[in-house]
């Protein structure tokens, strides 16, 4: 907002710029304290736009798809997760103003609202408030911080889509991931399975470990799957620059952390994912095809 307000770009605190070939910055990283935002407003023309509803599969899609942030931020430090600069703190923003934002959107003839939520952990005020509400909605949450009388009250409140970040099948391999995790794998499913129950679609996103025994965690996923839970074949680990697993990796990132990263993701592994049949191109060779010179 800083930037459109002003012509001097150099004036503006928490940015860089080049001066005369040199990179000069003006103040530190900048997040949001987020807590106190007012309730966003979007032209009609632009909700009108937007009839996708994100990560949503089941029938009975009705109205134009929104996205509403409720909190910012993660308390969580798993290996994997690209949160350092950005995303770290977690803070959770006023609950007046969120509701305020989501009935505007109804209003507009929103009728599924997608949280982008780093983590949408259990609130029980704004849950309650979305029973009384006409809309749909999704959510990337952990299982584990559910209890079930909090899964009915997720279902009741309208949520039709569940990604939840299980990560892993298997106690050493949740460990190697830093998931802090006090659930063993059969509560964990437990959990998954009664989601399903008041939630039509409910997804285990899992990552490929070394600790991990593929036959138990086949085992896991058949059993998940049988119950209506997706659980995906385990997606390779990639060390982002700003997750903690580039950091033990290489230390802190430079201007080739991604190259670095993506070259380290392509050497690791020969497969990826049930969803993916190609092999990912090297970052060099995407950019000479755009960006030579």
């Amino acid at each position: 907002a800083e930037l459109a307000r002003r012509h001097d770009w150099s004036a503006v605190p928490h940015t860089a710029h080049l001066d005369e070939g040199k990179l000069v910055g003006s103040g530190g990283v900048h997040a949001s304290s987020f807590v106190d935002h007012p309730p966003l407003s979007w032209p009609s023309d632009w909700i009108a736009a937007h009839l996708h509803h994100h990560h949503r599969f089941d029938d009975d899609q009705v109205g134009f798809g929104a996205e509403v942030e409720a909190s910012r931020g993660c308390p969580y430090n798993c290996s994997f997760c690209a949160k350092i600069d950005f995303r770290d703190a977690y803070r959770r923003r006023n609950h007046d103003a969120i509701t305020a934002e989501i009935d505007r959107l109804i209003g507009q003839g929103v009728g599924y609202i997608y949280f982008i939520d780093e983590i949408f952990l259990p609130q029980k005020a704004l849950l309650e408030a979305l029973v009384d509400r006409d809309v749909k909605f999704g959510v990337q949450t952990r299982i584990d911080l559910w209890k079930p009388e909090l899964l009915e009250l997720l279902g009741a409140a309208g949520c039709v889509s569940i990604e939840a970040g299980l990560e892993s099948l298997t106690v050493e391999g949740r460990a190697m991931l830093a998931k802090r995790c006090r659930l063993g794998t059969e509560e964990l499913a437990a959990l998954l399975v009664n989601a399903r129950r008041h939630v039509p679609f409910v997804q285990a996103n899992l990552i490929g470990v070394v600790e991990d025994d593929p036959a138990l965690v086949d085992h896991w996923r058949k059993h998940l799957i049988d119950r209506g839970v997706w659980a995906n074949e385990p997606v390779p680990l990639y060390p982002y620059p700003s997750s903690p697993s580039y950091r033990e990796l290489w230390g802190e990132p430079d201007d080739l952390a991604w190259e670095r990263a993506h070259e380290h993701y392509l050497a690791s592994f020969r497969t990826f994912s049930d969803i993916q049949e190609k092999r990912p191109r090297a970052l060099a060779d995407l950019e000479a095809t755009c960006c030579s010179h």
